[in-house]
């Protein structure tokens, strides 16, 4: 969620639990701790996260107090194992993240402190090995990279170094004891908002300024790219990288906007593949994590959202549990906070006042999940070789188009929409900007099929 001053609430009506939607989902279980106090946004809860221990299931979820562990192995009878109060109550946000035994907390507002937790008695207990607030006073993302031992921390202010930074960087070398090698308030034009990091590669989310793509050499950090002005761009708030690095899904926090996948074969030719998600000014995405083929997103309003991406160019939505009714209004938000895969099927969702959700997803695996794209006949631009012109040869069928031309280094040239009323036709797309001789890319968004092209200026 961004930190932004709130415009004054309108009356917000309770997630009303009796009234869920979903699709090839099932409640397995729900926690909720009575008398926790509320933020001012309102909020209770935060941010979730998952560990497997010693043939147990754990929840971790952040309140305005502090760090829940909950076991849920049997979801219908989930309980509070442990629990580890904040040093800065009433926070907006807790992030968690592990790494080996440990669970790494930090909070986004206040005199805080970071936290260290050593869950390795579990089941009896956890145990906090480090609380302090030299490193990290605040911050409001943390990623570990796991494969350098790695903590990237976002949006810091620290005990040691006055000021605000955009982003910590520690070494976990000794778990319990991180180490600064990092600090940065030049390299990037704002605080990063999110952080997703493997093996030194580095996507930063740096809200109203973008995506950067870094690189992590030793104790420096030097930028590769940086992506703005893309299709559906807003308030870049998150996002995962795919298992084999060819592809990378992102959200950003702001109403209307769909969430994109971005093809990083190659850096130097960043190219937007897909949009999905709800377009409409009633739905805002928050966080989202890719395992396998599968996107799992919590999507505030409409809850748990569940993608397949095996196609990344025609993402399907499979499943979704929305564990929240409530008013909708530009200032508020209100739904599922945070998304936690513990299995491909078992979802683990926090919802904002509601608490813990345990969810089920194996019916969506019962059926086939393939792109509906027979019904939709092919689009075709006449010759990716041309000159400032690009026309379209759009088969019957179709009733909107949307359409964007960007360059290969993802800034948005030029955007346009029409309306075809399911008619055969040519469209000149009007660019309505000189060209240089290069390689470009057209996005199309025509009804739900998303199509993407190269082409080369001469």
């Amino acid at each position: 969620m961004k930190l932004k001053a709130l415009l004054v609430l309108l009356f917000i009506i309770p997630c009303l639990n009796s009234q869920e939607d979903s699709l090839n989902a099932v409640k397995l279980g729900h926690w909720y701790k009575p008398g926790l106090p509320a933020t001012y946004v309102p909020n209770i809860y935060n941010d979730v996260w998952g560990i497997h221990w010693k043939g147990k299931d754990y929840a971790i979820i952040g309140s305005t107090l502090g760090t829940h562990i909950i076991d849920v192995t049997d979801p219908s009878n989930a309980f509070e194992v442990d629990f580890v109060p904040g040093v800065y109550n009433l926070p907006i946000h807790r992030d968690i993240k592990s790494y080996k035994n440990y669970l790494y907390v930090v909070t986004d507002a206040g005199f805080s402190t970071f936290q260290i937790i050593d869950y390795s008695y579990l089941p009896d207990s956890v145990h906090l090995v480090y609380n302090h607030d030299s490193l990290i006073i605040s911050s409001h993302n943390i990623f570990i990279d796991s494969a350098t031992a790695t903590l990237y921390a976002a949006s810091v202010r620290s005990g040691n170094y006055p000021g605000s930074y955009n982003y910590f960087v520690l070494s976990l070398a000794n778990p319990e004891v991180p180490v600064l090698i990092s600090k940065d308030n030049v390299l990037l034009p704002e605080s990063v908002h999110d952080f997703y990091v493997r093996n030194d590669t580095i996507f930063a989310n740096d809200g109203n300024s973008g995506l950067f793509i870094m690189k992590k050499n030793g104790n420096n950090i030097s930028v590769l790219k940086q992506l703005s002005g893309y299709p559906d761009n807003g308030y870049n708030h998150s996002g995962w990288w795919s298992e084999d690095g060819k592809y990378y899904v992102f959200a950003d926090e702001t109403y209307g906007k769909r969430i994109k996948i971005l093809k990083t074969e190659d850096f130097n030719n960043l190219e937007i593949i897909s949009l999905f998600g709800f377009g409409t000014n009633q739905s805002v995405p928050h966080n989202l994590i890719w395992v396998d083929t599968l996107v799992y997103i919590s999507y505030y309003f409409d809850g748990l959202q569940v993608y397949n991406v095996k196609d990344p160019y025609h993402p399907v939505r499979i499943a979704y549990y929305d564990e929240c009714v409530t008013t909708v209004n530009d200032a508020s938000y209100a739904g599922a906070w945070g998304v936690y895969p513990l299995t491909k099927t078992k979802i683990l969702i926090s919802d904002m006042m509601d608490g813990l959700f345990i969810i089920d997803i194996s019916e969506a695996f019962k059926q086939d999940v393939s792109p509906d794209t027979a019904n939709y006949p092919d689009i075709q631009i006449e010759s990716n070789i041309t000159d400032n012109n690009l026309r379209l040869n759009i088969p019957d069928g179709y009733e909107n188009l949307q359409w964007w031309v960007y360059s290969s280094g993802g800034k948005l040239i030029s955007e346009g929409k029409h309306s075809l009323n399911k008619q055969r036709t040519k469209l000149d797309l009007n660019i309505n900007t000189y060209l240089s001789q290069g390689m470009y890319f057209l996005l199309l968004h025509a009804d739900s099929q998303v199509k993407s092209f190269k082409w080369f200026k001469y």
